[in-house]
């Protein structure tokens, strides 16, 4: 599975708990999400070249992790936040079955 900013932020919520920050993305139409760490450090997941399309986030693309401060956010409107949502419920549910899958293989002998 590539990686995107939801999978980045899942993965370190898994290992190291904190929180997931949700916001207006500044470049696209939908949300953006980073992680915070339990200190309040910022870990933000963000493409190496900027994208071809918006869309391109929804599938993962190569990128690297900056930490920075709380990022400035743009207000959302009613369908940004349902459909970000329906997108985050989405990536989260296939984030999960691929670790279920991959621990389930790395418990095979």
């Amino acid at each position: 599975m590539r990686s995107n900013c939801v999978t980045f932020t899942l993965d370190r919520l898994h290992k190291h708990g904190g929180r997931m920050v949700v916001a207006g993305s500044v470049r696209r139409p939908l949300m953006h999400v980073w992680h915070e760490s339990a200190a309040g450090e910022v870990f933000r997941y963000e493409p190496d070249r900027r994208l071809r399309h918006w869309s391109g986030a929804l599938c993962g693309y190569p990128g690297h992790v900056t930490h920075t401060r709380q990022a400035a956010a743009r207000p959302l409107r009613l369908w940004q936040l349902v459909v970000g949502a329906w997108v985050l419920a989405w990536i989260t549910t296939e984030w999960a079955l691929w670790r279920a899958l991959r621990s389930q293989q790395k418990d095979v002998p």
